[in-house]
């Protein structure tokens, strides 16, 4: 490719032996384009990673149905939505449609422990969210343990995640 239809990038390459070297790459806007293909393609992959937390048998699932993994995204979206964006509104919502259905009410007490995890990982206040934690986990505990409001303790739960 000539010069206008390539750029060229110099990059930092670390072999096995510790001496760092520098390479010339050219990169075409065609590659560029796949780049960002693969980009996009490897966000999709860590999304499904993170809905199957580490549960073969779902991201299996998940990469054969479309439209289940569709699903899951979106009720990732919301709750995502809700605890970052500290929407109660939409919290109670999501409380109100997962409380009676305790299979879809299971998986949003996981993503809910998958919000936190984020959290915990990028902040710099570690010790509120980690007592988000353990008190989300012992609401969803009783919930799994007794006959308690499960509307009433998914809102708890919720405004748990709101203190952080």
């Amino acid at each position: 490719p000539g010069a206008d239809e390539a750029a060229r990038h110099t990059h930092r390459l670390a072999p096995r032996g510790g001496r760092t070297e520098q390479a010339q790459v050219e990169t075409s806007p065609a590659s560029a384009e796949s780049a960002g293909i693969i980009a996009r393609a490897a966000a999709g992959v860590i999304d499904l990673l993170m809905l199957a937390a580490g549960r073969p048998g779902v991201l299996a699932e998940l990469c054969s149905d479309p439209s289940y993994a569709k699903e899951e995204r979106a009720l990732l979206r919301d709750i995502r939505s809700a605890v970052r964006g500290r929407d109660m509104v939409s919290a109670f919502r999501i409380s109100e449609k997962v409380s009676q259905n305790p299979a879809l009410r299971e998986k949003t007490i996981s993503y809910i422990f998958i919000e936190l995890r984020n959290a915990l990982i990028h902040a710099s206040d570690t010790v509120s969210i980690a007592g988000a934690i353990r008190r989300v986990s012992r609401i969803a505990q009783t919930l799994a343990s007794t006959n308690d409001n499960p509307r009433l303790g998914m809102d708890v739960m919720f405004l748990e995640c709101m203190k952080t």
